[in-house]
């Protein structure tokens, strides 16, 4: 886990880190629909 957090963390745009994040399957679409998408994936990362 921890060399995926550094990935996303080294990543230089927002495109990048959703490409790591549907790479590694973190979230599945449930969790990262809607409009508020962006804010649940730094929270789900957070914890």
């Amino acid at each position: 886990m921890e060399r995926i957090f550094w990935e996303l963390y080294n990543s230089g745009s927002e495109s990048e880190v959703e490409k790591i994040i549907n790479k590694h399957k973190i979230f599945d679409d449930k969790q990262t629909a809607g409009p508020n998408g962006k804010i649940k994936k730094e929270k789900l990362l957070m914890n």
